[in-house]
């Protein structure tokens, strides 16, 4: 089973990397993301092997604190990077 889980993250890893290739041309972007992809990896495991043992006040926390941080390290780094346009607002007061 996990080879198989390994198998689609490998995948999954390809397609995002091919996707973001013709974006992105900094070396330091291609860092944050995989250090972002990394965090999120980190996450999951931890709270994967505090539920296997368990420990759900330990996956709770882990999963909030986890998964809060690598959604807005997300959406900061789709920011920065051009993928996702500022908004309406921030443009109005940037002008």
């Amino acid at each position: 089973m996990y080879t198989l889980w390994i198998f689609l993250l490998g995948v999954i890893a390809t397609i995002g990397i091919q996707w973001l290739k013709p974006q992105i041309h900094k070396w330091y972007m291609w860092l944050a993301f995989a250090v972002w992809f990394f965090w999120t990896l980190l996450g999951i495991s931890f709270v994967r092997v505090n539920l296997s043992g368990n420990h759900v006040q330990a996956a709770t926390v882990g999963a909030f604190l986890f998964f809060i941080i690598s959604i807005a390290a997300g959406i900061y780094l789709a920011r920065i990077s051009g993928l996702k346009p500022a908004s309406k607002i921030t443009a109005k007061i940037n002008n």
